[in-house]
This record gives C-alpha cells, structure tokens and sequence, in this order.
C-alpha cells in the first residue's frame, strides 16, 4: 500500500484497492457530522422539550446518503421515465384543451401546435437523443469505401487504437496489478501487432469534457474511480472500471509510459500519444 502520508491528491480514497471516493461521497463525509447533530437537536426539540410536536414513538426519517459501496443512487428504469414524461406532458395538455373549449376556440388550430416542452423527433425523456451505437456508422462508411478481399502488403507501418485494443485485451486471471497488466498483456499484445510491420504507432483517445461523445458515454452507466499505479490491483470488473474517462486517462497515460522501457528487437519502432504529446521508441535505443 505504500505511505499513504506521501499521497498529496486531496482525494478521498481507500488504501489498498486505490479506489477514489465519489464527490457525493466526499460531501457526505465533510457533512455527516452536522447533519447528525441538526437531526439530534430537531429530535429533542419536537420530542423531549416543552413543545413536543411528535411522539416519542415516531419513526424517524431515515438518511440516504452516498457512501463508498453505494455512491451514486440508481436512476430510474426507462419505462418510469417514459410514464413519469407522459403524465407530465397529460397534464398541462388536458388544462389547455379544457380552457380552449370553455373559450369556444377551434380544435383543430388548436392540435396543430405541440404540446410538448421538448421535440420528441430529437429528444428523449427531456434530454437531447444521442445515438446509442457508434457501430451503427460503419453502415454509411461502408457505402462510401471499396471492400477488400485481402490486406495490402508489404506494410511498412500500422496504427492501433489504443482505447479499443484495452477493450480487447482484458487481464486474465493471473494478472493482479496494473504492472503485470502492462507486462503480461498489453505488450505482448503491442509486440505481436509489430510482427508484420516495421513501425507502430498507438493513439489514445482523448476526452472532452461537456460534448456529444461524453454525454453518450455517460448513457452506458457509471463505475467506480480507481488510482491507476504500477502496484495498485487491477479491477475485476474491466468493463465498469473502463466506464469512467478518469480510470481511462491515466491508464493510458500508464502505458504510454511503459513504451519506451521496452526493446521491440532491432528494425522496429513504437511511437505512442500521450495528451498532447507523442513519444517513440526506436529499437535501437
């Protein structure tokens, strides 16, 4: 686990899994002691003082907080959202239509106008309809391009999309560390991409905070944010731990970093993002 004294993030975290809290659970942390004592003076006043509003055998309302195994309260299926958008959007319909015919007013410029607050052409539940699928694109790519029956050789040079290979290339049962991750899969990976050609190039993705592709990521569910170091252990479930574009920056940036401490054999070479910037590693250095 290390000294966890030399850690100077600020973030909340738990010491052996590097398993950071989320900010809801940060708040209830900084808050829980005031919220208890406000609850603890309203419970004596209405119960035990001269006014005594409420008996003393009176539930109390019971706390939802976030807390680490729970931090973030599960929304609600789309079925309640869609019932929950319909009798929303009954209920002023019905007001309007009953203050129409009570003016005497024609029904049908009346049905003309929508009486919803969002399109439903291009909104859902209230918010902007995003595409669920970006494999839905290839079929529009596929009419554009010419298919192939074979690959074209020689090839001097080939590029892989990291986030995708990580996708991929899941650890096994063996591996307990991001460091084993590193050394055990994904190099080994990266070196059997470079049998075939001289040069491979690795690009990251990079992730903007308050865009379109965001916000369709946030549509496939949120994971638990987790310290990306060499000795930290590995999340069990990959797919969740992948959710979250925090895990997936610096696990990039981890293996980024892990490029140029390998030696790919002679005539190969590796060039790798990291942000912004780009590094190499020539097989002779």
């Amino acid at each position: 686990m290390r000294n966890p004294l030399t850690d100077e993030s600020g973030d909340l975290l738990v010491l052996d899994t590097k398993d950071i809290a989320d900010a809801s659970v940060v708040k209830t942390v900084e808050e829980v002691e005031t919220l208890g004592q406000e609850q603890f003076e309203t419970f004596v006043k209405e119960r035990l003082r001269e006014e005594k509003t409420k008996n003393m055998n009176d539930p109390m309302k019971k706390n939802k907080l976030p807390l680490f195994r729970s931090p973030c309260q599960r929304e609600p299926s789309k079925d309640k959202q869609q019932i929950s958008s319909l009798k929303s959007d009954c209920a002023p319909f019905s007001r309007l239509l009953i203050s129409y015919q009570t003016r005497e007013g024609d029904l049908d410029d009346f049905f003309k106008h929508k009486n919803q607050g969002f399109p439903p052409s291009i909104s859902q539940n209230g918010k902007l309809r995003l595409p669920g699928k970006k494999s839905d694109l290839t079929d529009c790519i596929q009419l554009l391009s010419q298919p192939r029956t074979r690959a074209p050789t020689p090839i001097d040079a080939a590029i892989i999309d990291g986030a995708a290979a990580i996708n991929m290339v899941k650890p096994t049962n063996t591996v307990k560390t991001f460091q084993e991750y590193a050394d055990l899969v994904f190099i080994p990976y990266v070196k059997g991409q470079l049998q075939h050609v001289q040069r491979l190039d690795i690009i990251w993705d990079g992730y903007v905070p308050n865009s379109l592709k965001a916000t369709t990521r946030g549509k496939r569910g949120r994971g638990i944010r987790r310290r990306v170091q060499s000795l930290t252990t590995v999340s069990k479930n990959w797919k969740e731990f992948l959710r979250v574009d925090a895990n997936k920056k610096e696990l990039f940036g981890f293996l980024a970093e892990q490029i140029p401490l390998v030696d790919f054999g002679d005539g190969k070479q590796v060039i790798a993002t990291k942000g912004e910037e780009t590094g190499g590693k020539p097989s002779q250095a």
